[in-house]
């Protein structure tokens, strides 16, 4: 977090005082205080923070605070410019999969859903025409997601979608003869039909 905080340009007066009481909390162990003056000092900053908030998502990872990771990970994406797409793409990908590991590892069926929006919308940001093997690796992640909260819910409607996500996936990976991706994506297919076959018949 020092290392983070040091990284920062010196900025106004305001900046100034804020990095210190940064500092001041860091020292104290004061790690939630320390985040949110973080928050105070990145609001007054522009696009060149990107890597400063992946940072920080990245500290939060470790931390198991996959919440804040996924926020941080969005606002680092956002702060980039529409040029630099491949890393705004890279930062929505990792947003994504905090939001699955929170809803995945605490039971947060919100987080979930999260990870299933952001999945969709790098959908459209790495068209299948372009990106075949992107898109479909973004179709298999979109179907654990989808998986995932099917599995808690009642019904069969987020089981079937995933089932569609998987599919799709698969039929990219057998059009670029991609062997290992095909093996991974027919067993979610499995492993979801088989979730279904039982839900269907009650159990």
């Amino acid at each position: 977090m020092l290392q983070q905080l040091q990284a920062l340009p010196k900025g106004s007066l305001e900046m100034v005082a804020l990095k210190e009481k940064a500092q001041k909390a860091i020292a104290e162990y004061r790690y939630d205080d320390a985040d949110a003056l973080f928050d105070q000092l990145l609001a007054l900053q522009g696009e060149e923070t990107a890597s400063v908030w992946a940072s920080r998502a990245e500290l939060a990872m470790t931390r198991l605070r996959y919440k804040d990771a996924a926020q941080y990970f969005a606002h680092a994406a956002d702060a980039l410019p529409s040029s630099r797409d491949e890393q705004k793409i890279a930062y929505k990908k990792q947003e994504s999969c905090a939001w699955y590991q929170q809803g995945d590892e605490f039971g947060d069926n919100e987080a979930l859903k999260k990870a299933i929006q952001v999945r969709t919308k790098l959908l459209e940001m790495q068209p299948r025409e372009r990106f075949p093997l992107e898109w479909a690796g973004t179709q298999n992640n979109l179907g654990n997601a989808l998986r995932a909260l099917g599995e808690r819910e009642s019904g069969t409607e987020k089981l079937e979608a995933a089932v569609m996500a998987f599919e799709k996936a698969l039929d990219v990976a057998k059009a670029s003869g991609a062997g290992y991706y095909i093996e991974i994506f027919q067993k979610n297919i499995d492993k979801c039909n088989n979730l279904l076959k039982k839900r269907k018949q009650g159990g």
